[in-house]
């Protein structure tokens, strides 16, 4: 799930990302292991490109747990909110590399110190956001997601560059869980209820290790993410939309873990706990 770095799910709003060497984990890279976030590399025969033992061992289904970290100043003061998704991934070989197909499952937010505000995340809003397809690459033995941008509520003609647009008549703007409101809703339960209609950018790339031997991988997710708030009802919720935030690198982690083709998301909801 690119996800789901909503605001108020995370009330923290991101400015663009500064992405680092996704392979830093590596001990001692040298300079041509290194990818950027436009960087493309070929998995072909050519040994140069890096060692593809168990390439082939990575297709199949797997569940996966994405936790993302930051933290902002928002009315409260300054919280640190940690938004944990699981999602259904389902990876094919291709050309060069791999096709990710990932179906969010579920999505929880936490806030320290907590701030009497819970948000929810509908059934509708995760059906909005459908299966992403992106793609994975193995180099030298180590997993890696290149750079990606999902947009939330939003069509914009150059996706990482454009402004968010501030006004829901914008005809950028949709109604993308289709609930007659504009951009995306996000509720809100506790001190204050209601709704919130935003809009979101997300930048996500992640990179870490799978062994195809247990079925299991983990690594790293360098992320950025910024919002708009276009209303909410009451009106008065609009007081409560964030400062800037930053993530945190070091907390935001992904773990994964092959499954039977036939699990769905409400199994791997059921068993997350147990396998992450």
């Amino acid at each position: 799930m690119r996800l789901t770095a909503m605001l108020l799910l995370m009330f923290v709003r991101c400015s663009a990302p500064e992405l680092n060497d996704p392979f830093s984990m590596r001990p001692s890279p040298s300079d041509g292991d290194k990818l950027d976030g436009d960087s493309h590399v070929d998995l072909g025969d050519d040994a140069s490109v890096g060692d593809r033992s168990g390439v082939q061992g990575l297709a199949g289904v797997w569940a996966r747990l994405q936790v993302l970290v930051s933290t902002g100043q928002h009315i409260f003061g300054e919280v640190t909110t940690t938004v944990t998704s699981t999602e259904r991934l389902v990876i094919d070989e291709g050309d060069n590399g791999y096709v990710l197909s990932a179906t969010p499952c579920a999505v929880a937010i936490e806030n320290t110190p907590g701030v009497g505000v819970r948000s929810i995340i509908s059934d509708a809003y995760l059906e909005a956001l459908g299966t992403k397809v992106s793609g994975a690459e193995v180099v030298g033995g180590y997993y890696h997601e290149a750079l990606a941008i999902e947009l939330q509520g939003v069509n914009l003609a150059d996706p990482a560059n454009d402004e968010l647009p501030d006004d829901p008549l914008d005809e950028r703007v949709i109604d993308q869980d289709e609930d007659g409101h504009p951009g995306m809703t996000v509720f809100l339960t506790g001190i204050v209820s209601g709704e919130l209609y935003v809009i979101q950018r997300t930048f996500t790339e992640l990179a870490g290790t799978v062994d195809v031997e247990t079925g299991t991988g983990l690594g790293s997710i360098t992320w950025s993410s910024q919002q708009r708030t276009l209303g909410s009802t009451p009106a008065t919720l609009a007081q409560f939309a964030p400062d800037d935030g930053t993530p945190s690198a070091a907390e935001s982690v992904f773990r994964m873990r092959r499954v039977e083709s036939n699990t769905d998301c409400p199994t791997i909801v059921a068993n997350a706990d147990q396998w992450f």
